[in-house]
């Protein structure tokens, strides 16, 4: 459903939570956690971060530095060392909103309703989500490869609904 009025919001809350055995989807983390944050990282990505952060270097040696759920522990353990223990949250909002036209709202939710969302590949598999996609600048690969004319072609396809989608935020 389109709303009339956008509204933004973002938070940010620096403490982790406790691991589980499941590992959670990016759309069913908490974005507000640091660890939901963290966990795209990979984990030499994970202990580059503990040691330009805090000085720590783990053991290349031994198993642990090479467990995922032992870095992102040691990580988070020194990142609420460093805010004195307590988890620190940022809360900004940004108020007002912008109103969209009754006539722009049409046409984009026209563009949207013109997509073939059942035929429509799931770009990103481990995202659970329906009715999605990504539409980026091509370019994001070399020049002429597969991956920049299949980013040229799609963005030249869904141009309309780029354009509509752009001017409503």
């Amino acid at each position: 459903e389109i709303i009339s009025r956008v509204e933004m919001k973002s938070s940010s809350q620096h403490h982790h939570h406790a691991n589980s055995d499941k590992k959670l989807s990016a759309c069913d983390r908490d974005a507000t956690l640091l660890q939901s944050q963290l966990e795209p990282l990979s984990t030499p990505q994970l202990c580059k971060r503990l040691e330009r952060s805090f000085g720590v270097f783990l053991n290349k040696e031994t198993e642990q530095a090479y467990d995922r759920n032992f870095v992102m522990k040691t990580l988070l353990q020194h990142y609420e060392e460093h805010n004195g223990g307590s988890p620190r949250r940022q809360v900004r909002y940004e108020r007002g909103g912008a109103l969209v036209s009754p006539g722009r709202l049409a046409a984009l939710r026209a563009e949207l309703d013109a997509v073939p969302w059942p035929n429509t590949t799931r770009e990103r598999p481990k995202i659970r989500a329906e009715r999605y996609m990504i539409l980026q600048k091509p370019g994001s690969g070399k020049a002429g490869s597969v991956r920049t004319k299949k980013e040229t072609a799609k963005l030249a396809r869904y141009e309309r609904l780029c354009e509509l989608a752009v001017e409503a935020v």
